[in-house]
């Protein structure tokens, strides 16, 4: 009896296989190929108010309200991604700036302290580096010169907190420009369908072949599923400025990169960088 049930078990099992191998799309094999890259950036701000009070029983009774410092933490998420193995991470600049602190939750559920390392408010995007002690998995930077419109891309990022959830859809245009308000216009951007949500800022978007075309930036806010990437060509223009980190007081290594495959240009004797075993000629990037 045994036996005939395992026999008559085993075509099911076959079959079960086969759909899932049917539903194996490629926008399921960006996800998991990708998925490790992609990094929650959870960001925390301190801001002092002052209010009326008393500081002490004896004050209320015999003198008058003072002004008291109260502090508070104001909290925000949003995503991100590696481009290199260090700890090297892309976001948004809206996502870090004037910040105090800076988390990154990874998928497997670690989390690390970041820094800063450039903050490029115009363009916004924004570089730091976590700290940790292993090797990253990290994206394929692809261009975005070719993009045609109505190509599939896949985003993935973390909108409302909820860590790597993954929408799909299409190049809808290309070349858009969003005003921001009457001081701020973001040229040039990529418009898709794919669903961006609040959280989402700084995350990938990739192409089918899971390589990054742009960086997930804004949506209309009276409109649904109308959302504006940054196109990674700009990331590819700036980078090697924006890791030129001789520039930057919060982070001194005392390396300078230059060219657009961001090559060490430069080490400072007996800086950080030195110390690490960077020499000119290695590759950043």
């Amino acid at each position: 009896m045994a036996l005939v049930l395992l026999l008559g078990a085993a075509p099911g099992a076959f079959a079960d296989a086969q759909d899932r191998a049917r539903r194996r799309t490629p926008i399921v094999e960006v996800f998991e190929a990708n998925r490790d890259a992609v990094v929650n950036i959870s960001t925390d701000k301190v801001q002092v108010v002052r209010t009326l009070g008393y500081e002490s029983l004896w004050d209320e009774v015999f003198g008058r309200p003072r002004e008291i410092p109260i502090k508070r933490h104001i909290q925000s998420v949003g995503s991100g991604f590696v481009i290199h193995e260090d700890g090297v991470i892309v976001t948004n600049a809206h996502v870090v700036a004037r910040t105090d602190e800076i988390h990154i939750s990874f998928a497997d559920g670690t989390t690390a302290p970041a820094e800063p390392v450039s903050i490029d408010i115009e363009h916004d995007l924004a570089v730091l580096h976590a700290q940790v002690d292993r090797p990253l998995p990290y994206l394929r930077l692809a261009r975005s010169d070719d993009l045609m419109v109505g190509e599939t891309v896949v985003a993935i990022g973390n909108p409302l907190g909820l860590q790597h959830t993954v929408t799909s859809g299409i190049v809808s245009a290309l070349h858009r420009d969003l005003q921001f308000s009457e001081s701020v216009i973001y040229r040039d951007l990529i418009q898709t369908d794919a669903a961006i949500n609040p959280g989402n800022s700084g995350g990938p978007l990739l192409n089918i072949n899971g390589e990054l075309i742009g960086i997930n930036t804004a949506i209309r806010g009276d409109a649904q599923n109308v959302g504006f990437a940054i196109p990674v060509d700009r990331l590819w223009d700036l980078l090697p400025t924006m890791l030129n980190v001789e520039r930057y007081e919060r982070v001194e290594f005392g390396l300078r990169v230059e060219g657009p495959a961001a090559r060490v240009a430069a080490v400072r004797e007996k800086s950080p960088a030195a110390e690490a075993g960077v020499k000119p000629g290695d590759r950043v990037l």
